[in-house]
C-alpha cells in the first residue's frame, strides 16, 4: 500500500501542527545519530531503523523550515516538501511492518497521528538541543547538527529514488 496521494491532506496537518510547537531548553537528546541508523538500515534493509530515520529527518527538515521563515524564504518550501515526503515514507514504512506483523492492513489515520506525536517530541528534542549548543557554543548549530542534516539529506535521495 501506498500513501502518497491519498494520505497527503492528512499529513499536510502534521505539518501545520509541528509549526505551532514553541522553543523549549534543555539538553541534547540522547539519540544516536542518523548517519548511523541510515547506514545499518540500509545495509540491514531494517524498517525500523529507516522509519526512525524517517521522522527524525521530519522534525529536522520541519524545524529548519521554520528557523529559514525570516532568513530565508525560498528555503521554507524546500523544508517542508522534504518533511512532507519523509514523513509520507515514514507512514508507509510503518504500514508495511503492521502489514507484515498482523496480515491486514494498517490504520493510516492511527499511523498519522502516531508519527504526528513521533515527529512533535522529535522536533522538542531538536529544539531542545538547539537551545543548549547555543548556551554553549554561542551557536545554535554545530558539527554533529551538521551532520544530522547531511544524513537527512542523503535519506532524502534514497526516498526520492523509491
Amino acid at each position: 500500500m501506498t500513501c502518497r496521494y491519498s494520505c497527503l491532506p492528512k499529513l499536510a496537518g502534521i505539518l501545520s501542527l509541528l509549526f505551532a510547537l514553541p522553543l523549549a531548553y534543555a539538553q541534547r537528546p540522547e539519540w544516536k545519530p542518523i548517519a548511523e541508523l541510515l547506514v545499518g538500515s540500509i545495509g540491514e534493509s531494517d524498517p525500523v531503523r529507516m522509519s526512525d530515520v524517517m521522522t527524525r529527518c521530519t522534525a529536522l527538515n520541519m524545524l529548519f523550515a521554520g528557523l529559514s521563515r525570516d532568513l530565508a524564504p525560498d528555503m521554507v518550501q524546500h523544508y517542508q516538501n522534504e518533511a512532507q515526503t519523509l514523513i509520507e515514507q515514514g507512514v508507509v514504512l510503518e504500514s508495511n511492518m503492521v502489514k507484515q506483523r498482523t496480515g491486514e492492513a494498517a490504520d493510516i489515520s492511527a499511523l498519522t497521528a502516531t508519527m504526528q506525536e513521533r515527529v512533535k517530541g522529535m522536533v522538542r528534542g531538536y529544539n531542545d538541543w538547539f537551545d543548549a549548543n547555543k548556551v554553549s557554543d554561542g551557536f545554535y548549530i554545530t558539527k554533529d547538527i551538521e551532520l544530522e542534516m547531511d544524513s537527512c539529506k542523503l535519506a532524502s535521495r534514497f526516498v526520492h529514488q523509491l
